[in-house]
């Protein structure tokens, strides 16, 4: 990476960062962009040369919180290795909720939008190690399975947005439930789901 494309991406997390923070402190349709620009040192004019408006730099910035938690629950299950996929996603799980139960200032942010992490296309093309190893452990219980890795993605996607949503009703809103009165369910689902 050159220096001009060093600059331009260490603004565009400036104004991420920024935006995390007013979110965090005022909520999303509290802050504006010229707050975001001002936090972040950067003109308002040039917040337009990174992002289209609010709402784009809100997907890129729930799309970033996703793939980190994403990434950390990745790591996690792989210290606790079932080799089994469900049980592995279980893990998964168990741990994006652990998390989010943690961070309801987080959750707040995300909402009910914590998606897959990826654009389209993006995670089967990808080159990233993480990826990489992600697509090999799936593909080979897709292989045992007599499935495909791009049907198996669409499970996993339908499960992780499903927790998305299940986590902040059950957290934030404590509606239908508690979020540990509704874990066996989920667990359950997602058996049912790739059993």
């Amino acid at each position: 990476m050159g220096i001009v494309e060093e600059k331009k991406a260490i603004k565009r997390q400036r104004l991420m960062d920024s935006a995390y923070d007013l979110y965090k402190e005022k909520g999303i349709s509290n802050t504006s962009i010229a707050e975001i620009s001002a936090r972040s040192r950067v003109a308002k004019g040039t917040f337009y040369l990174y992002f289209k408006d609010k709402e784009d730099i809100t997907s890129a910035l729930l799309l970033r919180l996703s793939r980190n938690i994403l990434n950390e629950s990745f790591l996690h299950m792989k210290q606790n290795d079932a080799h089994r996929l469900t049980d592995n996603l279980i893990t998964i799980v168990d741990y994006i909720i652990e998390y989010l139960k943690h961070d309801k200032e987080l959750l707040t942010i995300v909402r009910r939008d914590f998606v897959w992490p990826f654009q389209a296309g993006e995670f089967l093309k990808s080159k990233d190690p993480l990826i990489l190893e992600i697509k090999k452990d799936l593909s080979e219980y897709a292989t045992l399975h007599n499935s495909t890795l791009h049907e198996l993605v669409l499970h996993i996607y339908a499960i992780i947005s499903m927790v998305g949503s299940i986590a902040y009703s059950s957290i934030i809103d404590h509606f239908p439930c508690s979020i540990d009165e509704y874990l066996p369910i989920i667990h359950d689902i997602i058996y049912k789901t790739l059993e």
